[in-house]
């Protein structure tokens, strides 16, 4: 499992390679892209790509001072494409969760005031 810094980095390095040709980036093209909780010196974007390189997956041809000529193995884009596919699950349940919480509430909020009505009903009866 990857942390959340080198599954970025993973994520842009995909966006980057949409075939299985090698591009080339630099830490410019990949520091904007990340957000402040994952912000990476070039020193760290420099180590986390080693990593993935390492960890196959993506393959590095070459680096040389914050430039890096690679493209994504199938181990990087099946990483991605799982990350993506849990993404879509969690917002579907996220959406199911939602809908069921405000029927709850209504039915809650509609029997609390068939309650209070009932209540008033028989107080001016009993009055």
């Amino acid at each position: 499992m990857l942390d959340k810094a080198t599954a970025s980095v993973l994520s842009i390095v995909n966006d980057q390679c949409k075939e299985d040709i090698y591009v080339i980036l630099k830490n410019e093209d990949i520091t904007p892209q990340l957000s402040k909780k994952n912000k990476l010196s070039d020193e760290g974007i420099k180590s986390t790509i080693d990593y993935l390189a390492e960890r196959e997956y993506i393959k590095l041809k070459h680096s040389q001072e914050g430039t890096y000529c690679l493209t994504m193995l199938p181990k990087g884009r099946l990483f991605n494409e799982e990350q993506m596919t849990e993404k879509y699950i969690l917002k579907q349940e996220n959406k199911r969760n939602l809908k069921f919480l405000f029927r709850i509430s209504f039915l809650s909020a509609l029997f609390s005031f068939l309650g209070a009505a009932i209540a008033v009903i028989l107080v001016n009866r009993i009055l």
